[in-house]
């Protein structure tokens, strides 16, 4: 994820050189339309950045347009990577915070958090080069949130090492320090060599600067021992350097000359003109001290020419960036005012699926209280029908004891009368089916569907057992002994054309299911 080009320098080594020649192999063999290829090209990027006017642009582009012509956003993303470190890096920082603007927005598309925590990691190492300060630790802090998360401790020393750096240039040294030891605990307890090489150094840095000599040479030569573990040149002369300076300060001038000289080499090696230009500088100080003027002489005229060349393009660098920073104030709003018409665009999407929310849920309860409404109405006719039915059968046991002491013909007549009563009359049959329909829509009409030689009375039977009714409370409502129930269900079933293992129960409430579902 070029992570590695936002480190700092190295040495184009012969690893690197044998890298270029395998991908530049693997590039002529891929198929254009593979996207692997677009993951070549961009490492192809990122190799080309460890040579002094690598081809980053060249491979960015080609990843980019690769990339574009698939439709492949992660490759987009992180082609966008690559020509945002090419641009920083050439001092247009407008274009580098254009394209990890992109890369971010196609992040959050993607619903991608990795990539997303990569593109804040590279906004905070842009912002920081544009000495952005808060914006820089803005970004950090999200993507440390990511990564601390995920419990990848590589990324979180490499972030809490940025972070302590901007604190440090900003001044806070004690908030600077308390990150430094923080990325020593985890760099020592994950055996991360090369993140222990940089935060050793970082503290001898620290302590030569708060005149603590030696407990800085304690640590810088345990950042020596680790830089060299870890084969980084850039680094041991880093430390060389700074061990220079604290001799010189101890007023040990021939170990610093001795020191100077070793830094001097190695970053003369890796054409490193601001490390050379350190050097030089305590070369003649290291000659000067030993009271070799003539050679303290040559050095300061060394760093001199050089120095002048550095300020020169130093000066051309901050023109640059005069000449964009219009531009990244321009590209900085207009990123703002869309993060700000999505979120609008997002708070509209969350109240409208509130209001619709809120109004199916509003139906689903009427809706819920119309069919307890029905429930009970029915309900209400089963109870009156059974009422009723017991109150005349009650009624009919009296008159039958009655009748029995009777001994006058006419009460006779008008006890047979009763006797005779239909007990469900046409209108409670009309109600109570009424009631039922609320609450078993279609169920009779699909019954006689299915069913067409079905007769009034075997559909009524048919109702009051999909009600679950007992054969002694189907008998008191219809007004017949529970045998003669138990004859009509059996007619039921034969109407129904049922074997002896399916039940009607069991038909009549699959018949309803399929009503509902259709």
């Amino acid at each position: 994820m070029l992570v590695c080009c936002f480190i700092g320098h190295t040495a184009v080594s012969q690893k690197y050189v044998h890298a270029m020649d395998s991908v530049q192999e693997l590039l002529e063999t891929l198929p254009e339309d593979d996207t692997s290829k677009v993951y070549a090209l961009i490492y192809m990027a990122e190799l080309q950045s460890s040579k002094p006017g690598g081809d980053v642009r060249k491979y960015a582009d080609e990843a980019l347009e690769l990339a574009e012509a698939l439709e492949f956003k992660p490759g987009m993303v992180k082609a966008y990577f690559a020509l945002a470190y090419y641009f920083v890096h050439g001092g247009n920082g407008a274009k580098a915070l254009e394209c990890l603007y992109k890369a971010l927005d196609m992040s959050i598309e993607l619903q991608d958090p990795k990539l997303e925590a990569y593109s804040y990691n590279f906004l905070g190492y842009v912002n920081k080069s544009l000495r952005e300060y808060d914006e820089a630790l803005k970004y950090y802090n999200k993507a440390l949130d990511y990564w601390g998360e995920k419990k990848n401790s590589e990324m979180k020393v490499l972030i809490l090492g940025n972070i302590a750096n901007i604190h440090l240039e900003k001044g806070d040294k004690e908030l600077a320090l308390k990150y430094y030891y923080q990325i020593l605990d985890l760099a020592k307890e994950h055996n991360m060599d090369s993140r222990l090489s940089s935060v050793y150094w970082s503290l001898g840095q620290y302590y030569y600067e708060d005149k603590n000599y030696e407990k800085a040479l304690e640590y810088l030569h345990l950042a020596q021992e680790y830089a060299r573990k870890t084969e980084s040149t850039w680094r041991e002369a880093k430390v060389y350097h700074t061990l220079s300076k604290i001799y010189l300060a101890m007023n040990q001038p021939q170990e610093a000359l001795s020191v100077a000289e070793k830094s001097l080499h190695l970053t003369s090696s890796l054409d490193l003109k601001n490390e050379m230009l350190e050097s030089y500088q305590q070369l003649y100080l290291a000659f000067e001290k030993l009271g070799n003027y003539q050679q303290a002489y040559e050095y300061q005229e060394k760093y001199r020419v050089l120095s002048d060349s550095i300020k020169n393009q130093e000066s051309v660098q901050a023109i640059e960036r005069l000449k964009h920073q219009h531009e990244i104030k321009l590209v900085n709003e207009i990123h703002k005012a869309n993060v700000l018409r999505r979120n609008a665009l997002i708070g509209v999407l969350v109240a409208l699926l509130i209001i619709v929310s809120l109004f199916f849920n509003r139906r689903y309860l009427l809706m819920k209280k119309n069919l307890e409404n029905k429930r009970q109405l029915l309900n209400y006719s089963i109870r009156n029908l059974k009422e009723k039915s017991e109150l005349v059968e009650k009624v009919n046991k009296e008159l039958q004891i009655f009748k029995q002491n009777a001994n006058h013909e006419v009460k006779i007549k008008k006890f047979n009368r009763v006797l005779q009563f239909n007990i469900v009359t046409d209108d409670d049959w009309e109600n109570f089916k009424k009631a039922f329909e609320d609450v078993y829509p279609n169920f009779m009409a699909s019954l006689r569907y299915h069913y067409p030689d079905l007769t009034t009375a075997e559909i009524r039977q048919a109702a009051l057992v999909k009600m679950k009714l007992t054969i002694k409370e189907t008998a008191s409502i219809l007004g017949i002994t529970p045998e003669s129930v138990k004859k009509s269900r059996h007619r039921l079933k034969k109407k129904l054309k049922l074997t002896e293992k399916e039940s009607v129960e069991g038909v009549l409430d699959n018949l309803h299911a399929s009503i509902t579902m259709d």
